[in-house]
């Protein structure tokens, strides 16, 4: 349904707070969508998306997530891949070499409280903001179906090399459940991952700083006595690190961040005199110009911000401590890209050759000690020259699967140069070798663009006044795979089965649920018994195992004392069998949907974790 003609107010279920506008800033001539996708009662998530200018129907879709953690996604619309660019004069620039170009483009402000995403619902974990990445996509193939079956690649830069592989395997992981009917949600087509910069293990990129301050492409960094209060540093760094790895525990893995930071790469800081993310700079990354266009109120006004709500926050040093805290930033990813190459998701890694602290080096040695089913023939593979339009600009070294490459540019100018003006075709191309969406470039994060030769967007501070076609229509995400691994436009399903599947699920259910008084939801126990309840119900018509969980659930709650004890009442339970909720997705259900119920708690928040707790709601997304 549609709130005026420029809004769009529509999910599975009831969520107010969703608003999205059909603009024309940035770029006139595509398709666009922005604003926000409520993925909790208390959690609202800001996105900007761009059409393909050429065939959007056929091109893939590619999310950009910025890293951090805590930066918004709008650095790298405005000043790497997006359609846009913003000069001196606080115009928008039409950008030629987009990657819009060939492939329709995600942006997305996460985690809550970055860019302009806002909320209580506060994330300190990869984890937790994976299952937030998965749930609002999940929302916009809900809003937008019509690019649920395209092909996705996922890319961020930095803190991505935490991002990325979490998400990518809750994708995977998922998209099996989809497949043998165990979860009832939307298949995503993931065909690759790309990451700039990736912070993937810290033990071994950590361990490159001092290599690569005597031995940089350009000029040593240190002087002998730094180098050695460095390697003295990097012992007590690297005894904390190991502990982090040893017990996973938040309280080691903070202490190792806290150490490793402050000693150890605190000692470069302090005697370098250069920028840790350009080591050719002395005062680091120049202040972004594309700020001051988002505090323009017509603009943010047409792409759906909510400006009572929240404001503009390019680097969110909440999220960072957060994640801090949590020891999240000390953790490695690399069991999670291993799982993603095993399971033929191709990879890539690409750096930049004056950034130190996801510099070359380490990143080259994280991506040789991946084990997978090629790791032998990566390790004997040679770095070969990185050539675009026959200018060398980095090495590069791949096999089918993977590929870890670093560049370089003589100055800024050619970097800037280089980026801006490469050939729209060059920048996603298939890689006959590797399998994957390659990039060119290294991070003009660290560069402005100049303002010359590119013509004016003549869509400035406008929205559009039509009304949205028939192709955007909502459906709760049900039935979505189809016998040729397409999008199903939901009108039959793809499982099927009797009622003597419903009844066994029935008979053996009692035996099942009383299990999970007594197990926590990552016991072994609680996943034997949970895989004991998908065994029975995995053929079972999704509809009807809707229903006998809904009913389940329901005589479950009602003789549970510690539920009783919540006050919840019994008007909550007659809501969820009124409206057919599966166990797996009520607590979606909005808590303004459930005043007439006389709800005293939100379901959201103390219902979900004690069922949680139960082991009932397993695929926590």
């Amino acid at each position: 349904m549609f709130s005026n003609k420029n809004d769009i107010t529509a999910s599975a279920f009831p969520l107010p707070n969703d608003t999205i506008v059909s603009s024309k800033i940035c770029d006139s001539g595509v398709k666009q969508y922005s604003g926000y996708l409520n993925i909790t009662p208390d959690a609202n998530m800001f996105f900007w998306f761009f059409e393909s200018r050429k065939d959007p129907k056929n091109s893939p879709l590619t999310i950009w997530l910025s890293g951090g953690p805590g930066i918004s996604s709008m650095a790298p619309l405005f000043e790497q891949i997006g359609p846009c660019t913003v000069d001196n004069t606080n115009k928008s620039i039409l950008s030629e070499n987009s990657w819009n170009n060939v492939s329709n483009l995600l942006f997305i402000d996460q985690p809550i409280g970055v860019g302009f995403s806002y909320g209580t619902h506060m994330v300190n974990t990869s984890e937790q903001a994976a299952a937030d990445i998965y749930n609002f996509l999940q929302r916009f193939f809900t809003v937008f179906p019509q690019y649920a079956s395209l092909d996705l690649h996922l890319f961020s830069e930095s803190y991505g090399g935490h991002y990325v592989p979490v998400i990518a395997k809750l994708i995977i992981q998922n998209n099996n459940l989809i497949n043998n009917c165990k979860i009832d949600l939307i298949p995503i087509n993931l065909k690759s991952c790309g990451i700039a910069g990736a912070w993937v293990d810290p033990a071994i990129q950590i361990d490159s700083y001092i290599n690569f301050a005597e031995n940089n492409t350009y000029k040593p960094l240190l002087d002998p006595p730094s180098i050695k209060k460095m390697s003295d540093a990097w012992t007590i760094c690297k005894h904390n690190i190991d502990e982090c790895y040893k017990t996973n525990s938040k309280q080691d893995c903070s202490i190792a961040n806290i150490t490793c930071k402050g000693d150890y790469f605190g000692i470069f800081v302090k005697n370098s005199g250069v920028g840790v993310y350009d080591i050719r700079t002395k005062n680091g990354l120049p202040d972004s110009i594309y700020r001051n266009y988002l505090e323009k109120s017509v603009i943010l006004n047409s792409i759906g911000v909510n400006t009572e709500a929240t404001k503009f926050i390019e680097v969110d040093n909440k999220v960072y401590s957060r994640f801090a805290d949590s020891g999240d930033i000390i953790h490695s990813m690399k069991s999670q890209v291993e799982f993603l190459l095993d399971n033929n998701i191709p990879m890539m890694f690409y750096t930049g050759d004056a950034d130190f602290i996801c510099n070359w080096m380490g990143g080259n040695e994280m991506a040789e000690s991946l084990k997978w089913k090629r790791h032998q023939n990566f390790k004997n593979a040679t770095f070969q020259e990185w050539t675009v339009d026959g200018v060398k600009v980095g090495e590069i070294r791949k096999v089918e699967g993977l590929c870890n490459g670093h560049l370089h540019f003589e100055s800024k100018q050619d970097a800037e140069n280089f980026y801006i003006t490469a050939k729209g075709q060059t920048f996603l191309i298939e890689d006959e070798n590797v399998g994957i969406i390659e990039v060119y470039f290294k991070p003009p994060t660290h560069y402005t663009r100049n303002n010359n030769s590119n013509r004016y967007d003549n869509g400035e501070g406008t929205s559009s006044s039509t009304t949205m076609s028939n192709e955007v229509y909502f459906k709760p995400p049900t039935h979505y795979k189809n016998n040729s691994n397409r999008y199903d436009n939901g009108e039959g399903t793809s499982c099927s089965t009797t009622m003597s599947n419903f009844d066994k699920v029935k008979s053996n259910f009692a035996t099942v649920k009383t299990n999970f008084l007594s197990v926590k939801r990552n016991d072994t126990k609680a996943k034997s018994n949970q895989e004991s309840y998908e065994s029975i119900s995995s053929a079972s018509n999704v509809a009807e195992l809707r229903r006998c969980n809904t009913e389940n659930l329901i005589e479950f709650l009602l003789n549970d004392e510690e539920f009783a004890k919540m006050n919840i009442g019994e008007n909550f339970l007659s809501k969820l069998h009124e409206e057919d909720i599966t166990v797996n997705s009520f607590i979606r259900l909005r808590k303004a949907d459930l005043k007439e119920c006389g709800l005293k708690i939100c379901p959201s928040l103390e219902v979900e974790e004690y069922i949680s707790s139960l082991g009932w709601y397993t695929y926590d997304i």
